[in-house]
C-alpha cells in the first residue's frame, strides 16, 4: 500500500511561478481582445475604454485578479459594477480564446497604482522636497 504524497508546499513565499505570470499574459491578452471586438450589452461598460495593467493569477490556475483602470480615472466603481455583471460572459469569451484545462474564474479590481504614483509625482514635485534635496547635497558636499 503506498502512502499519499504530501502536497509539496511553496517555498517560494508567495512569489507566483513562471506559469502563473504566463497563464496571466493569455488572459489579459484574450480580455484586451474581447474588449476591442465584442460588443458587451452593459450600460455601465458601453462606449468606456478600460485599460488592464495585469492579471493575477492564483497557484492553482483557477482564479485570475484582473487589475482595470478605466481611461481617464472617471467611473470606477460604475465600471467595476459593470464588469461583474459581465463576468460570466468575459469568462465564456476568455475560454473560447485560450486552451485550459480550467478557464479561472475572474474577479475585477480597480488599479490602484496610478493613484500612488501621481501621489509619489505630486510629492517628489512639491517645494518641501525641493528644499530637502538641496540641504542633503548641501551637507553631502560639507562632508
Amino acid at each position: 500500500m503506498s502512502a499519499a504524497r504530501p502536497k509539496q508546499e511553496d517555498t517560494r513565499d508567495g512569489i507566483p511561478s513562471q506559469r502563473q505570470y504566463r497563464v496571466g499574459e493569455i488572459i489579459k491578452k484574450a480580455l484586451v481582445e474581447i474588449f476591442e471586438r465584442v460588443e458587451i450589452r452593459d450600460p455601465a461598460l458601453s462606449g468606456t475604454s478600460i485599460t488592464i495593467s495585469q492579471v493575477e493569477v492564483g497557484p492553482d490556475l483557477k482564479l485570475a485578479r484582473v487589475y482595470i483602470m478605466p481611461l481617464g480615472g472617471r467611473n470606477k466603481k460604475k465600471v467595476l459594477e459593470g464588469l461583474e455583471r459581465a463576468t460570466v460572459f468575459l469568462r465564456r469569451n476568455v475560454a473560447e480564446r485560450v486552451s485550459l484545462k480550467y478557464t479561472p474564474r475572474l474577479v475585477f479590481k480597480v488599479d490602484n497604482a496610478f493613484d500612488s504614483s501621481q501621489h509619489i509625482d505630486k510629492i517628489f514635485r512639491s517645494p518641501e522636497y525641493q528644499i530637502n534635496q538641496r540641504f542633503i547635497a548641501g551637507k553631502l558636499r560639507e562632508n
